[in-house]
């Protein structure tokens, strides 16, 4: 049987000057789809375009016919039947028997052949493949793919090819026979189709890294520990191997800084220094720009970055229901012109808000005050103040890229987008502590006898023995430590896949925890006593290794509240800020000491540290000053402050922070 089909073009205009005649001798033909796969009494229509030698579709007539008749049939207009068609084309009767057949497109002297496989219905498709963990970086992995009838017969023998697809092109692509090459770390998914069948999806892994390392560049032996003065540069190499002990080139690594006022690094391993401190760099492998549908970070070993100078910044104290904040010159020990804070109109009423929490970002441009008007936003270079009145509650934690900061309400907590302005409300109520991962991509928050982790867009419960009081993440990345989940002890998580790895005794509850900038100590305190605990980092794949390598119990000589706990940069010391005007001093070379506030002092409220680690500088009740300590002598010089509330009474120094710069 031969039967016509003819291709339809816009008809050409006239004139013009050019004599050439056009090409109307056909090439070319090709044919949609190319390969059929049809049940028993399907129709399929066909599309056929000829065109000539520089690829322009003709038009000229297509003719269709059929090597086996009693397989398939075809009509004028290129429908085929999976069976007889009638005189019409309209009714076509099924055939019984599984077959094969062509049909045969043609247009002057060039042909195409499409084959056709005639089956029994397709009930299901199921997809193999070799049973392999993952598979390395530019790796093949074959898959196949099986068709069923709806009593289970297999019918794969009688059907047409499979097309194949991946959910993540990135990770993992295919070819027409199934065989899919591993691109970049991740997990995909694969599936086949058969005659408008889907199959379930099969994964696809493309190995994960194994271990980063990072150095400075051509180093040899490597260097991770430099020193720079400012404005000075370095670059990082990253050297990253897969759990098959394949090297991975074709990466996506996210590099970030424990400080950005000290040292900055961009996505390429190029590291500026700023301002004087110590700072640590990390590479990362961070989900969703790699390990996508694996969703596990891989963290590198940290580079260790020190800035010549000395820092020259200011302090900034405010107190819960002052009216101002004031800028301290820390060069000349004096308070500078205070800073209005808006107040909020409430039933027609201006409204002072009640200020709970002031923290500035790590870049040093922006602070975030939580009140319980709504959060108050700092600009430190124009000392411009703004409120966001849907964001009451206390300021936990900024983000290390300085783009989220997570705001914590009685009943639920917020994650609010610097850059977009805008806010995520998480259900977690009784939030007291956050902490962000060093790559960003992750946020634990403690509440209660609940840790929750924010990542991905996601929120996970992690359901503990006891309320948990801190929370700190290594800057290298591996690993969260969290006071008081397991009880009297110091629980220690890996960051990958939120586990527990180990949980380190304590004499009693420890209620603040923080880490050294170098990810070798952790120091957490119970009012009495210091734990100092040694820490060893790996980069290493998911999970880590337990990292604790000792703990040290060091009696602080009283039992006191504490209030906040200050780490200097090098961690050779801390910082305890409590209900006495003695400021608890420990570091693991030195022992505890103690630095003696000023006259008529009572108690710290709270304070920094600034980034070259000189002066500590905290407020001091009872004689409601500030006051700055020198971290080498403990030699302390008061500032006078007057901080007043509404009714111009005097306002005690409730927050005083040290601008990051």
């Amino acid at each position: 049987m031969v039967l016509l089909s003819v291709i339809v073009l816009p008809g050409c205009g006239g004139g013009g000057g050019d004599d050439k005649k056009p090409d109307n001798t056909p090439a070319s033909l090709d044919v949609n789809p190319a390969t059929l796969s049809m049940e028993f009494g399907q129709v399929v229509q066909l599309n056929a375009a000829p065109k000539n030698a520089a690829g322009e579709v003709l038009l000229q007539t297509v003719t269709y016919s059929s090597d086996n008749t009693s397989v398939v049939t075809v009509s004028g207009s290129g429908n085929v039947c999976a069976g007889t068609w009638d005189a019409a084309f309209v009714v076509c009767t099924p055939g019984t028997t599984a077959a094969s057949a062509n049909i045969i497109a043609k247009v002057g002297n060039v042909t195409k052949s499409v084959p056709v496989k005639v089956h029994r219905r397709i009930a299901s498709v199921q997809i193999s493949s070799t049973g392999v963990p993952c598979t390395s970086s530019t790796k093949t992995q074959q898959f196949t793919a099986r068709a069923f009838a709806s009593d289970g017969t297999e019918i794969t023998s009688t059907v047409g090819p499979a097309s194949w697809g991946s959910s993540l092109l990135e990770v993992a692509t295919l070819d027409a026979n199934g065989l899919a090459t591993a691109k970049k770390p991740g997990r995909s998914q694969i599936t086949a189709v058969i005659n408008n069948v889907l199959s379930l999806p099969a994964s696809m892994t493309t190995c994960p890294p194994a271990s980063i390392t990072i150095k400075e560049t051509g180093s040899n032996p490597p260097v991770t520990s430099f020193t720079l003065d400012s404005a000075g540069t370095k670059t990082l190499a990253a050297t990253v191997v897969d759990t098959l002990g394949q090297a991975i080139t074709d990466i996506t690594l996210t590099y970030s800084t424990s400080q950005s006022a000290v040292a900055t690094v961009n996505n390429s391993g190029s590291v500026v220094a700023f301002g004087a401190g110590k700072a640590g760099i990390v590479a990362s492998c961070t989900p969703p720009s790699c390990n996508p549908g694996l969703n596990t970070p891989v963290y590198s070993n940290l580079v260790n970055v020190s800035v010549n100078g000395t820092s020259t910044t200011n302090a900034y104290v405010t107190g819960k229901t002052a009216t101002t904040l004031i800028p301290i010159d820390l060069a000349t020990n004096t308070a500078g012109t205070a800073i209005n804070i808006p107040t909020v109109t409430v039933n027609n009423a201006a409204v002072n808000p009640v200020i709970n929490s002031f923290m500035f970002n790590h870049n040093g441009n922006l602070a975030f005050l939580g009140t319980d008007r709504g959060m108050l936003t700092f600009n430190a270079n124009t000392s411009a103040i703004s409120n966001n009145t849907a964001l009451a509650g206390k300021v936990l934690a900024i983000s290390p890229d300085d783009n989220k900061v997570i705001v914590a309400a009685t009943d639920r907590v917020f994650v609010y987008d610097t850059a977009g302005n805008t806010h995520t409300t998480l259900g977690v109520p009784g939030a007291t502590a956050a902490y962000y991962s060093p790559d960003n991509m992750k946020a634990y928050i403690v509440a209660g006898t609940t840790t929750f982790v924010f990542e991905l867009g996601a929120l996970r419960t992690l359901p503990v023995a006891s309320a948990g009081t801190d929370v700190t993440i290594l800057t290298q990345g591996n690993y969260a430590y969290i006071a008081g989940e397991t009880g009297n002890a110091i629980s220690v998580r890996s960051t990958c896949d939120n586990n527990q790895l180990v949980s380190v005794p304590t004499a009693a509850k420890p209620l603040l925890i923080e880490s050294t900038h170098d990810s070798t100590h952790v120091y957490a305190t119970d009012g009495a006593n210091m734990y100092d605990i040694s820490v060893t980092t790996a980069e290493a794949p998911c999970p880590p290794p337990n990292p604790v390598q000792s703990l040290t119990t060091t009696a602080y000589g009283a039992t006191v509240t504490p209030k906040q706990l200050l780490v200097k940069q090098d961690g050779t010391k801390t910082y305890l800020l409590n209900n006495s005007p003695q400021i608890l001093v420990y570091g693991p070379a030195s022992g505890v000491s103690t630095f003696t506030m000023a006259a008529s002092s009572t108690e710290a409220t709270t304070g920094g540290l600034t980034l070259d680690g000189r002066f500590l500088v905290v407020g001091a009740l009872g004689a409601n000053n500030v006051q700055k300590f020198d971290t080498a002598t403990g030699l302390v010089t008061p500032i006078a402050v007057n901080l007043r509330d509404k009714d111009n009474n005097v306002v005690a120094p409730d927050f005083v922070v040290v601008r990051t710069k």
